[in-house]
C-alpha cells in the first residue's frame, strides 16, 4: 500500500511539473491556426478588392447615421463577416425596416450587389471552416443578426478588421488635429476619421475597452503597431516605427481572450509599455 501511494505521489509530482509547459504547447497550437486563420481571411480580402475595386470599408449606411435608426455604427468585426461570408437569409423577415439590409435574393452566404437577379458574390471564405456567430450569443435567433454577426477566433471573440484609409496619410505628422497613424474619437463618438489617419480605432474600439471608463482601450492599439509613447503618430526620432502600414489589420485576442497587452504582464506592474507587448499573446497579421 506504501509503494501504491509513493508510486501516486511520482505521478502526480510529474504532471504538475508537465503541465505548464503542455498549457504553452496547446496555446501555441492554438495561436499557430488562428495565424492560418488571419492568413485565410487575408487571401478573401485581396479576393474581394478584385472583384470590387477596394477592400471592405467600415462605414455608416447610405441614409443612416448615428441617430435612433442606427444608434451604434458597425464595427469592423462586422463588415468583414458581411462582405467575405455574408451569412443571413435573403430576407429577414419580422427584422425591424432599417436592419433588413440584405434583401438580395441570395439566400444563405454571399450576397448580390444589384437587384436580385445578378451574380451572387462570394462567399470568400469557406463558412463552414469559420465560426460565424453574434460575440456573446449562444444561439442566433430566427431571423439572424445579420448585422451583428463576426467572424470568430477559436476563443469566440471576434477576429478585428481595420481598413487603412485610401488616402494614405503622413503617419508622422498630426493633420486637421487628427494623428496621422491611429486616431480615434471615441468616447465623443462623432464619426469615422479615417480620411485623415491610417487606421480609425473607433472601426472596433467596443472591443478594447475593459471598462466603461477604460482610458487605454485606444493606446493599446497604439502600442502594438510601433506608436511607443502611444501619441497616435510614428516619431523615428524617439526610436519609434510602425509594426505595419499595411492596407488592413487582423486582429484575435489570443488564449487570454483581451485585445492588447496588459500593464500588469511585465515586471514594471501598473505602467503600459513596450515590455507589455513582448508579452502579449495576440494574433495579428502584422504581428506574430
Amino acid at each position: 500500500m506504501t509503494e501504491l501511494l509513493v508510486v501516486i505521489g511520482i505521478i502526480i509530482l510529474v504532471v504538475g511539473i508537465a503541465m505548464p509547459s503542455i498549457t504553452t504547447a496547446w496555446k501555441k497550437a492554438d495561436r499557430a491556426r488562428t495565424a492560418g486563420d488571419l492568413q485565410a481571411i487575408a487571401t478573401a480580402l485581396e479576393a474581394y478588392k478584385q472583384d470590387h475595386g477596394d477592400y471592405p470599408r467600415v462605414r455608416f449606411e447610405a441614409g443612416i447615421t448615428n441617430t435612433a435608426d442606427r444608434p451604434n455604427p458597425p464595427t469592423g468585426a462586422q463588415i468583414l463577416c458581411q462582405a467575405l461570408i455574408s451569412p443571413a437569409l435573403a430576407t429577414e423577415l419580422g427584422a425591424p425596416a432599417n436592419q433588413r439590409r440584405k434583401q438580395d435574393g441570395a439566400d444563405g452566404p454571399g450576397f448580390r450587389v444589384r437587384g436580385t437577379t445578378g451574380r451572387v458574390y462570394g462567399p470568400y471564405l469557406p463558412p463552414e471552416r469559420f465560426k460565424v456567430r453574434t460575440p456573446g450569443v449562444a444561439t442566433e435567433p430566427n431571423p439572424p443578426g445579420y448585422l451583428t454577426m463576426c467572424i470568430l477566433d477559436r476563443y469566440d471573440k471576434p477576429i478585428l478588421y481595420f481598413p487603412a484609409s485610401a488616402t494614405k496619410p503622413n503617419i508622422t505628422l498630426t493633420a486637421n488635429g487628427v494623428p496621422g497613424f491611429v486616431h480615434s474619437d471615441a468616447p465623443t463618438g462623432n464619426g469615422p476619421q479615417s480620411e485623415f489617419s491610417l487606421y480609425d480605432a473607433d472601426d472596433n474600439f467596443v472591443h478594447f475597452r475593459r471598462s466603461a471608463t477604460d482610458p487605454d482601450a485606444v493606446r493599446r492599439m497604439r502600442l502594438m503597431l510601433g506608436d511607443r509613447d502611444m501619441n497616435g503618430i510614428i516619431q523615428s526620432a524617439t526610436g519609434e516605427a510602425a509594426a505595419t502600414t499595411g492596407p488592413f489589420l487582423l486582429w484575435s485576442a489570443g488564449p487570454d481572450e483581451q485585445f492588447g497587452p496588459n500593464a500588469d504582464a511585465a515586471p514594471d506592474r501598473t505602467t503600459l509599455d513596450a515590455q507589455d507587448v513582448g508579452r502579449c499573446d495576440d494574433v495579428t497579421n502584422f504581428l506574430q
